[in-house]
Order: structure tokens, then C-alpha cells, then sequence
């Protein structure tokens, strides 16, 4: 979900940015950016749901902290 998330955030500024890019291009995402918004609000009931969850909820709530250490690893080897 998430690195689906960034991929529709970065569609969403590039159509923001580049209009005219987006005007030319041979092969233009349907419905956009209204459907961008529409899937990051499914991503958003998905997440809720398996917050709701309890097979899910424990994995849900811990990945923040996982994202967090791999940050802080990656910063530490980029010393």
C-alpha cells in the first residue's frame, strides 16, 4: 500500500506540474486525477480495516516503527 500510495502522490503532482506534458503524452491514466484520489481513499478504508483487524492490527501499527529503523540504518551507513 504504500508504495502504491507514492506512486499515485507523485502521478497527482505531475499531472499538477507538467499539465502540458500530460496534454501530449500518447497514453494518459483514465479518469485522472479524480481516480488518484479515489484509490488513495480505498488505501485509506484498507488500512482502517486491518486496523480493525486483529490478524492485522499488530503488523499495521508496527510498521511505522519499522520504517523508522530502516531510516535510521540508512542513515547510519550513509555515514
Amino acid at each position: 500500500i504504500w508504495v502504491w500510495s507514492i506512486i499515485l502522490i507523485s502521478h497527482i503532482i505531475y499531472t499538477k506540474k507538467r499539465p502540458d506534458l500530460r496534454a501530449k503524452s500518447t497514453f494518459r491514466a483514465p479518469l485522472t486525477p479524480f481516480i488518484n484520489y479515489l484509490i488513495l481513499g480505498l488505501f485509506a478504508f484498507i488500512l482502517l480495516v486491518m486496523l480493525f483487524a486483529e490478524a492485522t492490527r499488530l503488523s499495521l501499527l508496527m510498521t511505522p516503527i519499522w520504517f523508522i529503523v530502516l531510516a535510521m540504518l540508512y542513515k547510519y551507513k550513509k555515514r
